[in-house]
């Protein structure tokens, strides 16, 4: 039986500028400078998403807030319109209230 090689394990080994090439990657990949700067700029990113969720969530509490203010206006005007019909269905049934006899009204 004969053995498959593997091209891509081989690959890198038969290539003639992997020796040279080596070190550059190696100095890409371990260089304290980009890991630093990796993590400064993963911090911000993280701190840009914290104040995005601060600020939806504001937005939020704000649309929320005004939903209510208008649910409390709907609600005050509901009840000075049943106070009005309330009393005009007091004035409007046919019970005697003597009000009528008097000369104020």
């Amino acid at each position: 039986m004969m053995r498959k090689s593997l091209p891509y394990i081989a690959w890198p080994l038969t290539d003639q500028k992997f020796p040279r090439r080596m070190p550059k990657m190696l100095q890409c990949l371990l260089s304290p400078c980009r890991c630093e700067s990796c993590h400064g700029q993963a911090e911000r990113l993280l701190d840009s998403a914290r104040e995005m969720e601060d600020s939806i969530a504001v937005n939020l509490s704000s649309r929320r807030l005004e939903v209510s203010r208008v649910e409390l206006l709907l609600q005050v005007g509901t009840f000075c319109i049943a106070v009005g019909a309330l009393v005009a269905g007091i004035f409007g049934m046919n019970l005697k209230s003597y009000l009528e006899e008097h000369a104020v009204c």
